[in-house]
C-alpha cells in the first residue's frame, strides 16, 4: 500500500500550526522511519493518516487514489493501523474481548456474536500470540496487565487483524531488549512481506538497526530524507543536525561522549556516606496485595542507581515508599541518617528528598495554571525560599513578586525552557519543556540530597533528552544522589553507577559494572527467568 501525504498542513484551533506544507511518500515493503524533535509535527502527521486527525490543507492518497477520513474506523477499514505510546486499550476488558472489539470495528464481526464463535476466536488469538513468541494470558482484564504487555497486546491486535500499513509510535519504549528485538524480527518480517510501516522513534540505535528510509520533520516541514538507516557516525550526526540545526546537534554529540561510570570510578562512590538506607522494607499495592516484600536498599551520596524491570512488579509502590505517597507496612527508611519511615511526603521534600513523577501532567504540574505559579507553590514550600521570596509591607510579610518573578524567568533560562510568557499557562509547552520545567521547579533547591526521578525522558526527542540526561550527570557530580526508574534501558545503562533489577517485589539481579552487561541475561532477570540474587 503506497501512501503519500501531499501538501499537507494543519492548524489547530488555537492556532498552533503543526504541519507546513508537507509532502512525502511512505512506500510499501520499507521501514519508513520518521523522526524530529518534540513538537515537530510526526505525531500530527501519523494521526492525519491513521484518519485521527483532518488536515486542514492538503490530501492524503492510497495507492494513487486521494482518500478522506472521517475517523479512525475509516482508515482501519482500509488497512491502516497505529498504535501509540501509551496503549488505548478498554481497561475492564479481557485481553481477548479487546481484540473481538477491534475485530467488529473492522467489520468482521457482524452483529452480536454467539459465544460459541467468541470462544473460537480467542483459541485462535491465543495460538497466533505463541506463534509471535510471546507469553501473555489472554483471558486476564487489561487494567491488571504490566505496562509492557499492554503496549505487546496493542502492536499483536493490529498483526492479528492483517494490517497493510502499521504506524508505530514509540512501539518499543515500555518493552525489554528481549520483547524489543522480537519486535524488530517481526517488523522486518512484514516489510519483507511487502506491508508498509511507519515507525516513529527517538531511539538512534532504533534508527541504525531496522530503518529502510528515514524521513526528518523539523517545525512541521520535511527537512531531510534518505534511503537506508545510518550506518556511520557522520551519517547519524548529519540527521541529527537536520532535527535541531547544527548548534544544538553539537551540543547533543558533546553530551553522550561523557561517561558517568568513568566519574563515578573517580569518586569512590560505595566510600561515599549513606543517603538512603530501607531495610526489610514491605509494602501493599492498590489491591491490598504484597508489592514490595522485604526488600534492602542503600543509595551513596553522589550516586545514580537505575531500576530496571517490568511495570508491574512492585517499583511504582517501592517510589511512593519511598517519597512518602504510600504507607509502609514493615520495615525502616532513614534519609541521611533520619527515620522518615513514617514522614509524610512534605517532611521528606523539606528533608531534601525530591520526587519528579512519571505522570508529570497529572502529578508534576497544574495546566491550566500559568508558569510562574507552578512555580511560586513549589519554591514558596521551602523554608529557606519563603524568607528569600518574601518582603514586609507595612510590616506586613508579602510575597515578592517581582522578585519571584525574576527569579522564575533566571531559571528558566539556565535549563533552557521555551516558553512563550512567564504568565502563559503550563498547556502552551511542548512535553519536553514542561519535564524541564519539572526539573527546574524542584531542582532549584539548594538542600536537595536525593532525587527518585521516573521516566524522566520519556517521550522527549533526542535533543531534550540529551539535556535532561546532564542535567541528572551535573546533579550527580555535586552529590547529589539519584534513584532513577526507567523502561528505557539504554538510559538506564548510560547513566548507571549501579543497575538493580526488580522482579516480583524483590531486587533479584544487581550490576555493578554497567559496561559490559549481558542484554539477554538482563532481560531474563526482567522477565523473572534468571537466578534470584536475594535481596
Amino acid at each position: 500500500m503506497l501512501i503519500v501525504a501531499e501538501g499537507v498542513s494543519k492548524v489547530y484551533e488555537d492556532g498552533v500550526v503543526a504541519l507546513k506544507d508537507v509532502t512525502v511518500e511512505f512506500k510499501p515493503g520499507r521501514i519508513n522511519c520518521l523522526l524530529g524533535e518534540n513538537g515537530a509535527g510526526k505525531s500530527t502527521l501519523a494521526k492525519i493518516v491513521a484518519g485521527v486527525l483532518e488536515p486542514t490543507r492538503g490530501v492524503i492518497k492510497i495507492n494513487g487514489r486521494e482518500v478522506h477520513f472521517k475517523s479512525p474506523r475509516d482508515a482501519l477499514r482500509m488497512g491502516i493501523g497505529i498504535v501509540y505510546q501509551y496503549p488505548s486499550l478498554f481497561e475492564d476488558l479481557t485481553v481477548v474481548e479487546n481484540v473481538m472489539v477491534f475485530s467488529h470495528i473492522l467489520g468482521k464481526l457482524k452483529g452480536i456474536a454467539k459465544w460459541s464463535s467468541l470462544e473460537k476466536e480467542a483459541r485462535r488469538f491465543e495460538e497466533f500470540v505463541r506463534a509471535m513468541g510471546f507469553r501473555i494470558d489472554v483471558y486476564r482484564k487489561v487494567y491488571s496487565l504490566p505496562a509492557n504487555i499492554k503496549q505487546i497486546v496493542e502492536i499483536l491486535r493490529l498483526l492479528y487483524a492483517q494490517m497493510n500499513t502499521l504506524i508505530l509510535d514509540e512501539a518499543t519504549s515500555m518493552l525489554t531488549p528481549l520483547e524489543t528485538e522480537k519486535i524488530y524480527e517481526t517488523v522486518c518480517r512484514l516489510r519483507d512481506e511487502g506491508r508498509n510501516v511507519i515507525w516513529i522513534t527517538h531511539k538512534p540505535q532504533e534508527v541504525r538497526q531496522i530503518c529502510d528510509r528515514v524521513v526528518v520533520l523539523r517545525r512541521g516541514r520535511i527537512v531531510y530524507t534518505a534511503e537506508g538507516a545510518p550506518s556511520t557516525a557522520e551519517e547519524m550526526d548529519k540527521i541529527i543536525s537536520y532535527m535541531f540545526g547544527a548548534e544544538e546537534a553539537e551540543k547533543f554529540k558533546q553530551s553522550i561522549l561523557m561517561s558517568t561510570r568513568q566519574v563515578a570510578e573517580a569518586r569512590g562512590l560505595q566510600q561515599a556516606p549513606e543517603v538512603l538506607v530501607i531495610k526489610n522494607l514491605r509494602v501493599r499495592g492498590d489491591y491490598g496485595d504484597l508489592k514490595v516484600k522485604d526488600l534492602n536498599l542503600v543509595i551513596w551520596k553522589g550516586e545514580i542507581v537505575g531500576l530496571a524491570g517490568i511495570a508491574g512488579h512492585g517499583q511504582r509502590e517501592l517510589v511512593e515508599a519511598i517519597v512518602g505517597l504510600r504507607k509502609v507496612e514493615t520495615g525502616e527508611m532513614h534519609l541521611a541518617g533520619v527515620d522518615v519511615t513514617k514522614s509524610p511526603a512534605q517532611e521528606r521534600s523539606k528533608a531534601g528528598l525530591v520526587y519528579i513523577p512519571a505522570e508529570r501532567l497529572k502529578k508534576a504540574v497544574a495546566i491550566e495554571l500559568s508558569i510562574l505559579l507552578n512555580l511560586a507553590a513549589h519554591w514558596l514550600n521551602v523554608p529557606s525560599n519563603t524568607i528569600k521570596f518574601t518582603k514586609k509591607v507595612a510590616g506586613m510579610p508579602l510575597v515578592d513578586y517581582e522578585g519571584l518573578k525574576a527569579h522564575a524567568v533566571e531559571v528558566l533560562g539556565k535549563f533552557n525552557v521555551s516558553y512563550p510568557g512567564i504568565t502563559a499557562p503550563i498547556k502552551s509547552l511542548s512535553g519536553g519543556n514542561i519535564q524541564k520545567l519539572v526539573l527546574a521547579k524542584v531542582l532549584e533547591r539548594d538542600n536537595v540530597i536525593l532525587v527518585v526521578a521516573e521516566e524522566p525522558t520519556a517521550g522527549l526527542d533526542f535533543k531534550t533528552t540529551s539535556e535532561v540526561r546532564l542535567l541528572l550527570r551535573e546533579l550527580s557530580k555535586r552529590g547529589i544522589s539519584i534513584l532513577l526508574v526507567s523502561s528505557d534501558i539504554y538510559e538506564l545503562l548510560e547513566l548507571s553507577d549501579r543497575l538493580l533489577v526488580m522482579y516480583d517485589g524483590r531486587i533479584v539481579k544487581e550490576y555493578r559494572d554497567t559496561a559490559s552487561i549481558d542484554m539477554l541475561e538482563l532481560s531474563k532477570y526482567m522477565l523473572g527467568l534468571g537466578a534470584r540474587s536475594g535481596s
